[in-house]
């Protein structure tokens, strides 16, 4: 395995949706909790990519293993 990390772009939203939803369904179904989650990526969670792919984008990354997504991070700062 070897991880490599690039600036996420617009097309990878989808991709960042998929990677936490099956995050949180292997982890809420190991506690035997259903995590109910639409197979497309909702407004709420499309608009917090184009917000942060839009300013700030050095903070969106996509983790990659030999070319295939397995992870994602991202974070916003703001001042105060």
């Amino acid at each position: 395995m070897v991880i490599t990390y690039r600036h996420a772009e617009p097309h990878d939203h989808p991709t960042t949706y998929n990677i936490v939803t099956k995050a949180m369904q292997e982890h809420r179904g190991k506690h035997n909790f259903p995590f109910p989650r639409a197979p497309v990526i909702q407004p709420i969670d499309l608009a917090l990519r184009q917000y942060t792919h839009k300013f700030h984008r050095d903070s969106y990354w996509i983790a990659e293993d030999m070319g295939r997504p397995v992870g994602f991070g991202l974070a916003v700062r703001n001042e105060g």
